[in-house]
Protein backbone atom coordinates (compact mmCIF):
# COMPACT_ATOMS: atom_id res chain seq x y z
CA UNK A 1 0.00 0.00 0.00
CA UNK A 2 1.24 3.34 -0.85
CA UNK A 3 1.25 6.18 1.83
CA UNK A 4 2.84 9.10 -0.27
CA UNK A 5 4.15 10.03 -3.06
CA UNK A 6 7.60 12.13 -3.49
CA UNK A 7 10.69 12.95 -4.91
CA UNK A 8 14.25 12.90 -4.34
CA UNK A 9 16.86 16.03 -4.38
CA UNK A 10 17.78 14.87 -8.29
CA UNK A 11 14.06 14.80 -9.61
CA UNK A 12 14.29 11.10 -9.47
CA UNK A 13 10.22 9.56 -7.78
CA UNK A 14 10.04 7.07 -5.54
CA UNK A 15 7.18 5.78 -3.59
CA UNK A 16 6.76 5.56 0.54
CA UNK A 17 5.45 2.31 1.82
CA UNK A 18 3.71 0.97 4.32
CA UNK A 19 6.00 0.93 7.23
CA UNK A 20 9.51 2.23 6.81
CA UNK A 21 10.04 0.67 3.26
CA UNK A 22 10.47 2.69 0.04
CA UNK A 23 10.82 1.60 -3.19
CA UNK A 24 13.12 3.54 -5.68
CA UNK A 25 12.08 2.83 -9.42
CA UNK A 26 14.28 1.07 -11.59
CA UNK A 27 17.52 3.56 -13.33
CA UNK A 28 17.25 4.13 -16.82
CA UNK A 29 13.94 2.72 -16.85
CA UNK A 30 15.43 -0.59 -16.89
CA UNK A 31 13.00 -3.41 -15.89
CA UNK A 32 14.35 -5.33 -13.27
CA UNK A 33 12.21 -8.87 -13.07
CA UNK A 34 13.31 -9.24 -16.40
CA UNK A 35 17.08 -8.16 -16.02
CA UNK A 36 17.66 -10.07 -12.73
CA UNK A 37 14.83 -12.97 -13.68
CA UNK A 38 15.13 -16.60 -12.16
CA UNK A 39 17.53 -15.41 -9.34
CA UNK A 40 16.36 -15.94 -5.66
CA UNK A 41 17.48 -12.67 -3.03
CA UNK A 42 15.97 -13.77 -0.34
CA UNK A 43 17.71 -14.06 3.12
CA UNK A 44 21.02 -13.12 1.65
CA UNK A 45 23.68 -10.34 1.72
CA UNK A 46 24.34 -8.27 -2.08
CA UNK A 47 27.50 -6.64 -2.75
CA UNK A 48 25.96 -4.32 -5.34
CA UNK A 49 28.30 -2.75 -7.60
CA UNK A 50 27.16 -0.24 -9.66
CA UNK A 51 24.37 0.75 -7.12
CA UNK A 52 23.31 4.09 -8.86
CA UNK A 53 21.10 5.90 -6.45
CA UNK A 54 19.82 2.76 -4.57
CA UNK A 55 17.50 1.19 -6.80
CA UNK A 56 18.75 -1.86 -7.00
CA UNK A 57 19.16 -2.23 -3.68
CA UNK A 58 15.58 -1.22 -3.12
CA UNK A 59 14.94 -3.92 -5.62
CA UNK A 60 16.80 -6.57 -3.50
CA UNK A 61 15.92 -5.82 -0.50
CA UNK A 62 12.03 -6.00 -1.53
CA UNK A 63 13.01 -9.47 -3.35
CA UNK A 64 13.93 -10.30 0.14
CA UNK A 65 17.31 -9.55 0.71
CA UNK A 66 18.51 -9.13 4.08
CA UNK A 67 21.54 -6.61 3.71
CA UNK A 68 22.84 -4.92 0.21
CA UNK A 69 26.27 -3.28 0.32
CA UNK A 70 25.59 -0.62 -2.36
CA UNK A 71 28.93 0.61 -3.64
CA UNK A 72 28.73 3.68 -5.91
CA UNK A 73 31.71 5.73 -7.36
CA UNK A 74 29.98 8.66 -9.01
CA UNK A 75 29.59 11.88 -6.07
CA UNK A 76 25.80 12.71 -7.55
CA UNK A 77 24.41 9.32 -7.49
CA UNK A 78 26.44 8.45 -4.00
CA UNK A 79 25.32 11.36 -2.34
CA UNK A 80 21.76 10.79 -3.59
CA UNK A 81 22.43 6.63 -2.37
CA UNK A 82 23.43 7.98 1.06
CA UNK A 83 20.20 9.86 1.49
CA UNK A 84 17.89 6.87 0.07
CA UNK A 85 19.87 4.80 2.49
CA UNK A 86 19.12 6.80 4.88
CA UNK A 87 15.21 6.11 4.38
CA UNK A 88 15.69 2.02 3.49
CA UNK A 89 16.45 -0.68 6.20
CA UNK A 90 19.12 -2.88 4.64
CA UNK A 91 21.36 -0.42 2.30
CA UNK A 92 24.51 -0.17 3.64
CA UNK A 93 26.20 2.38 1.11
CA UNK A 94 30.07 2.53 0.00
CA UNK A 95 31.63 5.07 -1.70
CA UNK A 96 34.31 3.75 -4.40
CA UNK A 97 35.01 4.29 -7.46
CA UNK A 98 36.29 0.36 -8.98
CA UNK A 99 39.44 0.97 -11.25
CA UNK A 100 40.90 -2.29 -9.95
CA UNK A 101 40.82 -5.93 -9.10
CA UNK A 102 42.17 -5.66 -5.87
CA UNK A 103 39.13 -3.28 -4.65
CA UNK A 104 36.37 -6.00 -5.84
CA UNK A 105 38.30 -8.23 -3.95
CA UNK A 106 38.78 -5.95 -0.99
CA UNK A 107 34.84 -5.60 -1.17
CA UNK A 108 34.28 -9.33 -1.04
CA UNK A 109 36.72 -10.27 1.53
CA UNK A 110 35.40 -6.99 3.89
CA UNK A 111 31.20 -7.90 3.40
CA UNK A 112 31.30 -11.68 2.56
CA UNK A 113 28.42 -11.63 0.40
CA UNK A 114 25.81 -13.91 -0.96
CA UNK A 115 25.65 -12.46 -4.65
CA UNK A 116 27.59 -9.78 -6.23
CA UNK A 117 26.01 -8.14 -9.02
CA UNK A 118 28.40 -5.30 -10.95
CA UNK A 119 26.78 -3.24 -13.68
CA UNK A 120 29.43 -0.25 -13.57
CA UNK A 121 29.74 0.97 -17.24
CA UNK A 122 32.90 -1.47 -17.37
CA UNK A 123 34.10 -1.54 -14.31
CA UNK A 124 33.09 -5.83 -14.49
CA UNK A 125 36.60 -6.11 -16.50
CA UNK A 126 38.39 -6.27 -13.06
CA UNK A 127 36.65 -9.20 -12.22
CA UNK A 128 38.81 -10.91 -14.78
CA UNK A 129 41.76 -10.45 -12.42
CA UNK A 130 40.66 -11.16 -8.80
CA UNK A 131 42.04 -14.18 -7.80
CA UNK A 132 40.59 -17.24 -7.81
CA UNK A 133 41.00 -18.29 -4.31
CA UNK A 134 38.55 -14.77 -3.69
CA UNK A 135 36.62 -15.36 -6.69
CA UNK A 136 35.13 -18.68 -5.65
CA UNK A 137 34.25 -17.08 -2.07
CA UNK A 138 30.91 -16.15 -3.33
CA UNK A 139 28.46 -18.36 -4.38
CA UNK A 140 26.57 -16.14 -6.99
CA UNK A 141 27.71 -13.17 -9.67
CA UNK A 142 25.64 -11.45 -11.65
CA UNK A 143 27.46 -9.66 -14.33
CA UNK A 144 26.29 -7.11 -17.04
CA UNK A 145 28.92 -7.25 -19.48
CA UNK A 146 29.52 -4.08 -21.58
CA UNK A 147 31.91 -6.01 -24.42
CA UNK A 148 31.79 -8.81 -26.38
CA UNK A 149 35.12 -9.61 -25.22
CA UNK A 150 34.66 -8.58 -21.36
CA UNK A 151 31.53 -10.63 -21.89
CA UNK A 152 33.14 -13.91 -22.96
CA UNK A 153 36.67 -13.38 -20.87
CA UNK A 154 34.22 -13.47 -17.41
CA UNK A 155 32.32 -16.48 -18.85
CA UNK A 156 35.31 -18.25 -18.58
CA UNK A 157 36.21 -17.41 -15.54
CA UNK A 158 33.74 -18.73 -14.59
CA UNK A 159 33.33 -21.91 -16.09
CA UNK A 160 37.17 -22.25 -15.03
CA UNK A 161 35.92 -21.94 -11.82
CA UNK A 162 33.40 -24.79 -11.80
CA UNK A 163 30.10 -22.03 -11.87
CA UNK A 164 27.19 -23.17 -13.45
CA UNK A 165 26.98 -20.03 -16.43
CA UNK A 166 24.10 -18.74 -17.80
CA UNK A 167 24.14 -15.95 -20.37
CA UNK A 168 21.20 -13.78 -21.85
CA UNK A 169 20.81 -10.44 -23.53
CA UNK A 170 18.70 -7.92 -21.97
CA UNK A 171 18.24 -5.19 -24.57
CA UNK A 172 21.81 -4.50 -25.76
CA UNK A 173 23.26 -5.89 -22.73
CA UNK A 174 24.91 -9.16 -22.53
CA UNK A 175 24.77 -10.28 -18.60
CA UNK A 176 26.04 -13.34 -16.45
CA UNK A 177 24.36 -15.08 -14.52
CA UNK A 178 27.14 -17.49 -12.17
CA UNK A 179 26.31 -20.11 -9.42
CA UNK A 180 28.57 -22.22 -7.76
CA UNK A 181 28.08 -25.70 -8.69
CA UNK A 182 26.81 -27.54 -5.32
Amino acid sequence: MVIAVGSSRTGRKFKTLEGDALKIPPFLGENYDAHWAGISFRRKRILDVGADVGSTASYFLEKGAETVYAVEGDPSLYRELKVNAGRIKGIVPVRMWINSSEQISKLIKTYSPDVVKTDCEGCEVYLVDVPNEILVLVPEYLVEAHTEDVFNRIRRKFVQNKYEVSTFTFKTVKIVAAKAKV
